[in-house]
């Protein structure tokens, strides 16, 4: 990611409090992280970015009923802050709940 070091503390603070677990897990490496928290930080990645609207592909795929709530949670936070969302879900029902 290309990102102004000036804005990098500022984006990294949104992110981490829209995902806390990130914060705290900041020093871990990707690899070692579970899905749920992978699908946390390739969120936050492109959310560093400042984006008008977010592309999720499957974002509640292979990840444990919890991770999935969590997920579903954050997309509708992240939709409230002003990011259009374009999600392709195989979780219809759910997706349709959190959708506007």
């Amino acid at each position: 990611i290309y990102l102004r070091r000036s804005k990098f503390a500022a984006r990294f603070a949104v992110v981490s409090e829209l995902f806390p677990l990130l914060g705290q897990r900041r020093k871990v490496k990707a690899g070692a992280l579970s899905g749920g928290e992978r699908q946390m930080v390739a969120v936050g990645r492109a959310l560093m970015l400042e984006p008008s609207v977010l592309l999720l592909d499957e974002p509640s795929a292979g990840l444990s009923p919890m991770f999935q709530d969590e997920v579903f949670i954050r997309c509708k936070q992240i939709n409230a802050a002003g990011v259009s969302i374009i999600m392709v879900e195989q979780n219809a029902r759910r997706c349709l709940q959190i959708c506007d």
